[in-house]
C-alpha cells in the first residue's frame, strides 16, 4: 500500500510539474533590451494566449536608476488617470515598473500603427509586431 500510495504521488507531483513547472505554453514573452534617452531599460512583454488568440497582456521595465523608474512611472500613472484609475495595474517599486494590464496602453498603440498587433491578434501576428520593435518573443 505505502508503493502505491507513493508511485500515486509521485505521479501526481510529475504530472504538475509538466503542467506547471514546464511553463505556459499559452504565453508569448518578448524580451527587449533599449536605450531610452540614454539610458537602458530591460523590457519584457508576456501576452496570455485564449482560443489561439492574444486575450491578455502584461508587462515589466526594468531601469538603471530608480529616479529614471519614477519619472517614467509619473507618465504611465498620467496614462491610467487618463484610462480610468487602476486600468492598468501599475506597481513602481525602485528599478522596476510592473503593468499587470496593458491591454488598454496596446489598443492605444494599435491605433496609431497598422504594424502593431494588439488583443485580439493571433500568436504569429502579435510576434511579428513586437519583434518589428526590437523584441525577441518565444
Amino acid at each position: 500500500m505505502k508503493k502505491f500510495l507513493s508511485l500515486a504521488a509521485i505521479t501526481v507531483f510529475g504530472a504538475l510539474c509538466l503542467t506547471a513547472c514546464g511553463g505556459n505554453k499559452n504565453e508569448i514573452v518578448c524580451k527587449a533590451t533599449e536605450d531610452m534617452e540614454g539610458m537602458k531599460v530591460e523590457s519584457k512583454i508576456i501576452a496570455t494566449l485564449k482560443d489561439e488568440k492574444v486575450s491578455e497582456v502584461s508587462g515589466e521595465m526594468v531601469f538603471e536608476s530608480s529616479d529614471a523608474a519614477t519619472q517614467y512611472g509619473s507618465i504611465l500613472k498620467a496614462a491610467e488617470t487618463y484610462l480610468g484609475e487602476g486600468t492598468l495595474g501599475l506597481e513602481i517599486n525602485g528599478k522596476t515598473i510592473k503593468v499587470k494590464n496593458m491591454n488598454a496602453l496596446l489598443e492605444i498603440m494599435g491605433s496609431q500603427s497598422s504594424d502593431f498587433a494588439v488583443i485580439g491578434s493571433s500568436k504569429d501576428d502579435f510576434i511579428k509586431s513586437f519583434d518589428g520593435q526590437g523584441y525577441s518573443c518565444k
